[in-house]
């Protein structure tokens, strides 16, 4: 009886071995390991499809239509203001002269029917689309918490990130699932706030939590389509929303990103993936308190850079 027990904890051992190490050996592939040839099934023959990009003019969605671009793919930049949207087009034409760049006006606080329908169609008249990237997004101006935070600001960041995602991707989505030249890709811009907690924007983290189980919902639903499904979850990156000094280079982690979108849902950058890999292994109480201690000092850091160039504005 007794053999046959330590028996049966050595199989148990074995088993849990197996698994961490199988499981170990997936992280480290998805972390470090980028296939540089991840876009090519989204491509057409004739090299002539569309990416979908909001949120453009700036930081990673900036770095994500020069990846795009470099890749063979022409260009629909969705944003509200022309001028940057113009400025963009005439930058990424200079360095990739064959690339088709369109211009579509959408402010991302306006959820009418209408402006999705504007946006939809100018998006079909395009040609064969074959990638929708949901970048666009807003964060707190200035961390603070719930009560410091005014309800107009908590109002546009879930209509932004939330509302307008959603609904632009309900819109274009007919238009992905007719191409039938390549496969399609939706990909989400969700963040690493979304891996646990956002105390001191957590308006924010929970809308990225909302798109993080959006994508996952919409990937099992078009199981079987032509239409894939990613979820990227980046740390701090270098934007007009992030002013923190040590955040990730956008370029580096546009590169990353669309090395790895066949996956489900992952942090590009490795230090980020390393860092909330090791976090999740700790004991609820130590990583609350890292996790606030973190939060605490960049938003000390983020907020003086915001007070400091409001001053010279």
């Amino acid at each position: 009886m007794l053999q046959t027990l330590e028996q049966a904890i050595y199989l148990i051992g074995v088993i849990i071995l197996l698994k961490t190490t199988y499981a170990f050996g997936n992280w480290v592939k998805d972390t470090f390991f980028v296939n540089k040839d991840s876009l090519l099934k989204y491509q057409t023959d004739s090299k002539n499809a569309y990416a979908v990009v909001t949120g453009p003019t700036g930081g990673i969605g900036q770095a994500f239509c020069d990846e795009l671009a470099s890749k063979g793919f022409n260009l629909i930049l969705v944003g509200r203001n022309q001028t940057k949207l113009d400025k963009l087009k005439e930058g990424v034409s200079r360095r990739y002269p064959a690339i088709r760049i369109q211009t579509v006006i959408s402010d991302a606080k306006d959820t009418t029917p209408e402006n999705f329908s504007r946006v939809a169609e100018a998006v079909a008249a395009a040609g064969t689309v074959s990638i929708l990237v949901n970048n666009v997004g807003a964060m707190n101006k200035l961390y603070g918490t719930l009560e410091e935070t005014s309800s107009e600001e908590l109002e546009s960041i879930i209509r932004i990130n939330c509302t307008y995602t959603t609904l632009l991707t309900k819109s274009i989505l007919p238009i992905l699932k007719k191409n039938r030249s390549s496969r399609s890709l939706i990909l989400n811009v969700s963040s690493a706030s979304s891996y646990g907690p956002g105390p001191l924007m957590s308006v924010y983290a929970s809308s990225k939590w909302f798109i993080s189980g959006l994508s996952e919902a919409i990937r099992l639903e078009l199981r079987g389509s032509n239409v894939d499904v990613t979820c990227v979850c980046p740390g701090f990156v270098k934007s007009d929303m992030c002013q923190l000094p040590d955040a990730a280079d956008p370029v580096v982690v546009a590169q990353q990103t669309f090395g790895k979108v066949h996956l489900k849902n992952f942090s590009p950058y490795w230090q980020h993936a390393a860092t909330f890999g090791l976090l999740a292994q700790l004991p609820g109480w130590l990583k609350d308190r890292l996790l606030l201690t973190v939060v605490n000092q960049a938003g000390k850091v983020h907020n003086a850079s915001v007070l400091e160039r409001r001053k010279h504005n």
